[in-house]
């Protein structure tokens, strides 16, 4: 799979028709060997788009481990709402006229859903946390930062159990992430 990633001046990144080749990613599937991994694992992170992601979200149901799901621009409640019960960690990227919809979903499932961009803001059991995204010097390339966020947050949550010192710790490897080329 790759992506064709294109930046302007600032740093922040676009994408042209036909950017986007994934094929393996759009079709994966995962084998028997991938599987047990994943069932003897603490967490696992997957995006909303990819192939095996209702295989991951099977195992989650068997296995029981900690669920990440970046659901990136995706923008179905109705249809994201039968996924909420099962994903420990829900992550989305956008404006904060949607955090109605996560607060909604705070109120009946027990995960943290989480919204990051230029800030974040995560909800939980109806509460609403907010953290203001760490300083960047010289912004390089948005590439990977979501995920560099992502990663932070899980890790330091699934260590400490401290919601807010999991904000920080993502906004504080997003902005690593900022100041280079490339994702990671």
């Amino acid at each position: 799979a790759n992506n064709r990633t294109y930046l302007m001046a600032e740093g922040d990144r676009y994408y042209k028709e036909n950017a986007w080749n994934g094929d393996i990613v759009d079709k994966m599937i995962l084998n028997e060997a991938e599987l047990n991994v994943i069932a003897h694992a603490d967490a696992v992170f997957i995006h909303f788009w990819a192939g095996c992601f209702h295989q991951v979200l099977d195992a989650k149901k068997k296995y029981h481990f900690k669920l990440a799901v970046d659901f990136d621009i995706y923008r179905d409640f109705d249809d994201m709402e039968q996924y909420a019960p099962y994903i420990d960690y829900f992550m989305i990227s956008g404006e904060e006229n949607l955090l109605c919809h996560f607060e909604k979903f705070s109120k009946k499932y027990d995960g943290l859903f989480n919204m990051a961009e230029r800030g974040s803001v995560t909800c939980f059991r109806g509460e609403r946390y907010q953290v203001p995204a760490s300083k960047v010097g010289h912004v390089i390339d948005t590439t990977g930062c979501g995920d560099s966020y992502h990663a932070g947050f899980v890790c330091e949550h699934l260590i400490h159990g401290d919601i807010a010192e999991a904000m920080k710790k993502g906004s504080e490897l997003a902005a690593e992430t900022l100041g280079h080329y490339g994702g990671f």
